[in-house]
Parts: C-alpha cells; structure tokens; sequence
C-alpha cells in the first residue's frame, strides 16, 4: 500500500468514527527492509494496511498498535538493541528486542487516532443552539437537525406523543403488542414519536417508520392539514412488518390493537387490553365524516362500559398498581394549528386551547379540509 493509500484508509476509518493508530518508521539501520516516512495504519483488531517492515516487525507494530489504541498514548519504540541504537536509548523510547536475520532496527514512532464525537442535536430552541455552540467549540463533528416547531402533549420525561408541528402535521398514538415485542433493540417508541413531528409531510414520516429495526410495536396515527392521512400499525422489526390503514369514508379510527388482516406475528394487544374492541366500536358508532369538535369532545366523554369507556376510568376491582385511567385528551384542528387539550378525563376536565400561535403556518402546498381523525388510547 502506498503513501497514499494509507491516507486514503485513514480517512475512511475517520469517517466511519472507528480508532487506529498511525505507526511511522523514524530511523533504520540496515540491512532493515524499510525506509525513514514509511507508514502504516493499524486498527483495533489488528488489521495492518500499508508497509512497516518485514516479518520480523510486523508482529510487533500490530501488538503495539492495539495497546497505543486501548491506552490512548503514543509510543516510540526501538525494535532491536540498544547498541544498534548508539549505546544510549533516549528517555521515552521503549525498547522491543527483536532477532532478524537481517539484524537490522528500526525506531518506529506509533500514535493513536481517536475519532472526533459526532453530535447530532434534534431541535432549533436556544439551548439547542447553545448545545451545538459548544460542541462544535470542543472540535465535534455536530450537526444540527432543525425541524419545524411543535407541540406534543407527554408524559414527564418522555420525548414526544401526540403533537402537532408548525408544517401542519398532526400525531397520535396507541400501543399495541405481539409476541414479537421481545425487548429486541431497535429504535424505541419514542423516538420515533418525537421523529415524525420533525416531518413535513405524511410520507415524510413514513420513511422515519421504514427507516430502521424498530424495537416494539405501536401505532401511528398521522395527518397533514393539506388532506393526507395515514394510520400505520407497527410490529417490532423491518419496513416489513409496517401495516398501513386507510381512511373510510374520511375518517381513521383507532385503539390498543390491530386491525389489519397481514399481520405476520400474533397480536396479544387484545389479551393485554381487552377493553380496546369495545372503544373501537363506540368510536365507529359515534363517529361521521362529518363530525365537529364538538362532537368529538362528547364522543371522547363516552362512558359506555364503564369503567372500560373510551372516557377510562380505575377500575376498583384491579389493584391499584394495575389500574388505568384517561390522563389527557386532545383536540386538534389541523388547518388553523389549533390544540386542545383536556388535563384529565374529559367528562371531568374542561378542553382548554393551548396558545401555539407560535407554529406559524409553514406547510407545502395550499391548505385543503384534513379527514376527521380520532385515537382513543
């Protein structure tokens, strides 16, 4: 490998972020079969590209190499003796005795390249801002992915739920599980939430889903206020288990388990949450194409087998530790960038709009009436 070709390789083990050594012959003495300024680069599990010496020193150099990389120091090493070095070995240099048949030695000089961080910071708020400010300060590779604004209503902690962003698109969200929901890794649930609120369009946000292994199933309730709608299902795995849903008759209704006819692992949303048939079906009874607001806010107030009700109250028979609730509820006008939202169970709890005046109007295309969509989860 030449002088250039191991410039070549460095720079394709920076860019993929992985760590090597630089290994350079400063000194020979002959009969050694290298020469002053030859190189070679190293890597962690020994792999050496370029040309150090002969067989003798090859060896050694990898052996070196992999320490200097899990040290993260340099080293100058003297592969020979001390008296073929002059008699006197300078402080810092460690000596390696090696026996060739060529008796030379060589002073090789090995470092450690360590690759620089790559940040990627989500995000255009001030301390967003800041955050990359000071990487790119302490020499980080940083890239700073500004999607549009957005709103999500989340529990404490988390990063996204339901939302709407200021490109007029508008998630909602059910959990749902299979016998495929393992714990696999994979990219989580919420992260790719708070993903899809950074696209601008609905099939935008189904390249996020497509994108990678995703770790547990879900569901993904998505719509623009330029018209488009999708419901995707999603069990754990590939763009292949991704099981699309379409509106009826302008309307995408949805609860805690699937629906669609190819799922390839078994559901056991049912089995987990068995009131979930019962809510799909006050919804599609209580539901028109034509629905307002106001309907949907006493559509999400439904107390139908209660306490199993769209509206869901704890269960007195459950222990206390099992029990579930409606904790919020959320109105969205897709078109106006308009968010209500009841803190609480909304027979109780007033629906009080958000200010998110904030969210400009910043969506492709002219605006067009959205499907009416609703999630109960």
């Amino acid at each position: 490998m030449e002088g250039m070709d191991v410039l070549e390789e460095m720079g394709e083990l920076t860019r993929r972020g992985q760590a090597f050594a630089l290994a350079t012959v400063v000194w020979r003495q002959p009969p050694s079969s290298s020469q002053p300024g030859a190189r070679a680069v190293i890597t962690a599990d020994g792999e050496l590209h370029g040309w150090i010496g002969g067989a003798c020193a090859e060896p050694v150099v990898i052996r070196e190499a992999q320490r200097v990389i899990a040290e993260g120091t340099a080293r100058l090493l003297l592969l020979g003796t001390p008296d073929q070095f002059g008699g006197t070995v300078p402080d810092g240099m460690t000596v390696i005795p090696i026996s060739c048949q060529s008796e030379g030695a060589l002073e090789i000089y090995i470092e450690p390249v360590v690759p620089v961080p790559h940040l990627v910071v989500i995000g255009g708020s001030p301390m967003a801002r800041t955050l990359a400010s000071l990487a790119r300060a302490l020499g980080w590779r940083t890239d700073l992915v500004d999607g549009p604004d957005f709103v999500t209503v989340v529990e404490a902690g988390l990063l996204a739920k339901a939302g709407l962003n200021a490109a007029g698109l508008g998630l909602v969200t059910n959990a749902l599980v299979t016998d495929a929901d393992l714990g696999a890794p994979g990219l989580p649930y919420h992260v790719l939430l708070r993903a899809i609120l950074d696209c601008a369009t609905v099939t935008e946000a189904l390249k996020v889903l497509q994108a990678g292994m995703r770790s547990s199933s879900a569901n993904y309730l998505i719509a623009h206020a330029s018209g488009a709608a999708l419901d995707v299902e999603a069990a754990p795995g590939d763009f292949t288990r991704l099981y699309p849903q379409f509106p009826d008759q302008g309307l995408l209704l949805h609860t805690n388990h699937f629906l669609s006819p190819r799922l390839h692992p078994v559901d056991v949303s049912l089995w987990a949450m068995p009131d979930s048939a019962v809510r799909l079906q006050r919804l599609r009874a209580g539901a028109t194409g034509s629905a307002t607001l106001g309907d949907l806010r006493v559509l999400l107030a439904d107390h139908a087998d209660y306490p199993h009700s769209i509206c869901s109250h704890p269960d007195p028979h459950d222990h206390p530790l099992e029990q579930g609730a409606t904790i919020a509820s959320v109105l969205m006008d897709l078109n106006a960038r308009r968010l209500w939202l009841a803190a609480g169970n909304p027979c109780r709890s007033p629906y009080q709009e958000l200010d998110v005046s904030w969210l400009g109007l910043e969506f492709p295309g002219p605006p067009r009436p959205a499907p009416r969509s609703s999630a109960a989860s």
